[in-house]
This record gives C-alpha cells, structure tokens and sequence, in this order.
C-alpha cells in the first residue's frame, strides 16, 4: 500500500514534536550522525511495533553514504519492498550548518528508493545516542500543566434546604395548576435541571434559574395536557 497523507502528517507531527524537545540540535548545526539518528528517532516514535504497513529505517550499503549502515536523514514510509516510491526525506540541507527540519511531507516529496535500501523495523535508541541527539544536554519533557481545581459555591449559597424547596413548591402549585394529582416521576428533571445551570454559573442566582427553567416544565405540562384532549393552561 503506498503511503498515505495521514501516516505522512503523522511522521511529521512526531518529528516537530522532537525538533521542539530539543532532539534537533545538533542536525541544525550540520552533524550528520545526528541527522541520521534523528530520522531513525521519529520513525521509531511513530512505529515502534514495527508494523510494515508504516515507516521504518532505510538501510543503506557500504558503497552509499551512510551512517552506521543508515540512510543519513531519510526513513522508509512502508515496509512493501515492491513500493519503490516510499523514501522520506525529513531533514532539508543535511550535514551542512542551518540543516532544518521538513516544512511538508505530501506523497509527491517521496523519493525513489534504491532496490537494496531496505525498510527495516525500528528500534529505541540508546541513552547515548538521545545524549548526542541534544549536544550532551538533558532534555527534559514539558510538564503538562494541572488543571485548575474546580471551585464550587457551597450548599448556603445554593439556598440551602429553603433553595430546593422553593424550586419543589413552585414545580408542585404548577403541576396542582394542571390537574396532576402530585409530582411524579419524571418530575425530578427540573429541580436538576435548575440546580445545574447556578452551579455552573450559567445563572447567577437560583432565582435566575427558576426563571429560565419553570417556562420548560410549564411548556411539559401543557404538552401532556394537549395529548390528553385538555386545553392547555394560561400560567
């Protein structure tokens, strides 16, 4: 299968992620190890299963120029030997000073792989060789940030037991006005309904959310009353 745009952005997305953690020093100053090893560190970052559908290393013969027998800033997209257009070239101006990472990979930036270069599953590389990645500079993974610990109002500010009682008095005279003998079960959404929208913040008061939620319960009622043959009320 030839490779794909999306396993393409993919490569790409990974070898941003590690130009940002710092693993592109030395290739931006013209290393060419380091070239290589940066290639072979996003390919095993995004197929470290080893999955031949996806990218691996490229190898490369004695007679090429190599690194350690590794295509020097290259990786194969797929591991399909007969799928000679699947070579991706993540490093523009390699081995030189100012060497910078790809800005795109489409499948029209492939290149034509040699017969003898050959797709081979990646591997991690060694402390060592991540160490040499950065200069000899520990890198150190961006702490994701904490959330915020969510503040609630408390349950005085909510009314308290009064605070439910109103919303249950007013649901009740409603639900008398429409000849309903009493609350029922599904009565319970209001009431939640209610509360949810001042706990969030949505309404400022509990009052405020009596406001917007009692039209909802009243249009319910009426609703029920009109499948029943009974005329609606005028609340």
């Amino acid at each position: 299968m030839p490779v794909s745009q999306p396993h393409l952005d993919r490569i790409l997305q990974m070898a941003q992620a590690r130009e940002a953690q710092g693993y592109f020093v030395r290739v931006k100053a013209g290393d060419q190890r380091a070239a290589s090893l940066f290639a072979r560190l996003v390919a095993y970052d995004v197929n470290p299963s080893g999955d031949r559908t996806l990218c691996g290393w490229l190898s490369k013969t004695s007679g090429e120029t190599n690194v350690d027998g590794w295509a020097e800033d290259a990786i194969a997209g797929n591991g399909d030997q007969a799928d000679l257009l699947n070579v991706i070239d993540l490093v523009g101006g390699s081995g030189a000073p100012g060497a910078t990472l790809v800005t795109r990979l489409t499948p029209a930036d492939l290149k034509e792989r040699r017969t003898n270069n050959l797709w081979v599953a990646p591997k991690p590389l060694t402390a060592d060789e991540l160490s040499y990645l950065t200069g000899g500079g520990v890198v150190v993974p961006p702490i994701p940030p904490v959330p915020a610990t969510p503040v609630y109002p408390s349950y005085e500010s909510l009314g308290g037991d009064e605070g439910g009682k109103k919303i249950t008095r007013l649901l009740e005279e409603d639900y008398k006005r429409a000849e309903k003998p009493g609350l029922d079960g599904e009565c319970g959404t209001w009431p939640h309904r209610t509360n949810y929208d001042f706990l969030v913040g949505n309404c400022k008061t509990i009052e405020a959310s009596i406001a917007k939620h009692q039209p909802e319960w009243r249009a319910a009622l009426n609703a029920e009353r009109t499948s029943q043959g009974k005329p609606p009320i005028v609340w």
